[in-house]
């Protein structure tokens, strides 16, 4: 019985070990909401989208894809190519422009829902992930 438990705790050692390599390729701790939205004299909208990054490392998300909904209208499909960078802890800020249908008009509020999908290159491996957020927007 003795031979047992040293046998156990290096077991259980290994696995812990081993389970501490493997990656999901998944990353938690981020979030994206829009903090301003902007009528242009074309018809089109300037979003300014606010990233959160809640983990005690810096994070760059290479690229992004948002599905909007604004006031329970699904709008096209927004993807950006720029990357944004992220302080430990820290927002970041990334302003885009999109057509949306019909025009938000200035002075008017916005519910919105926003699904994100992050991608964040990490050397070799590229890490996703997914977060959504709702909330309202003044249109200045």
């Amino acid at each position: 019985m003795k031979t047992f438990a040293p046998r156990l705790l290096l077991l259980s050692a290994l696995l812990f070990l081993v389970a501490g390599c493997v990656s999901n390729a998944k990353l938690g701790g981020l979030s994206v909401k829009i903090i301003e939205a902007k009528a242009l004299s074309d018809g089109r909208t300037e979003l300014t989208l606010e990233y959160y990054n809640d983990n005690l490392l810096p994070v760059g998300i290479s690229t992004s894809q948002h599905t909007l909904t604004l006031d329970g209208r699904k709008q096209d499909r927004i993807s950006i190519k720029e990357p944004v960078g992220l302080p430990r802890l820290a927002t970041g800020r990334q302003t885009t422009t999109v057509s949306l249908t019909p025009a938000p008009v200035a002075g008017t509020t916005l519910s919105y829902r926003l699904e994100s999908a992050l991608s964040i290159d990490a050397g070799d491996q590229e890490l996703r992930s997914n977060t959504q957020s709702s909330g309202t927007v003044e249109v200045k």
